[in-house]
């Protein structure tokens, strides 16, 4: 997970390039990022990605585990704390490091299903 951590932030560029200069087709810009830095980490998804000058905020994507935080919240995203990203590009997700290394630990049933939503199927 840290090669794929690495690999990630390595390419962010990637990422920011994508979300400023969009093609018709791209979509879905999501980050995944440490939402509790000051204590155990916490790694959740954020959608509907927005730059405000020189600050990123998101949406949490599913309900965290922290109780001062919900679904749906509006947070600040600390560019350091980025850890994956993912946008489609004509109906195939990029990025996702994270994601390609944990699905060699899931059933084969669930990682067909996940490249299918993913566009990845074969």
């Amino acid at each position: 997970m840290l090669v794929a951590k690495a690999e990630a932030r390595e390419s962010l560029p990637t990422f920011w390039h994508a979300y400023h200069h969009p093609d018709p087709n791209d979509r879905e810009f999501i980050l995944k990022f440490n939402l509790t830095p000051e204590s155990d980490a916490e790694l959740i998804w954020a959608t509907d990605i927005a730059v405000r000058g020189d600050r990123v905020f998101g949406r949490l994507g599913n309900q965290p585990l922290a109780p001062d935080f919900h679904q749906g919240q509006e947070v600040e995203i600390d560019p350091d704390q980025i850890v994956d990203w993912s946008y489609v590009k004509n109906g195939v997700a990029q990025g996702h490091f994270q994601t390609r290394v944990m699905m060699s630990y899931m059933p084969s049933h669930v990682v067909k299903e996940a490249k299918q939503q993913l566009g990845w199927a074969d």
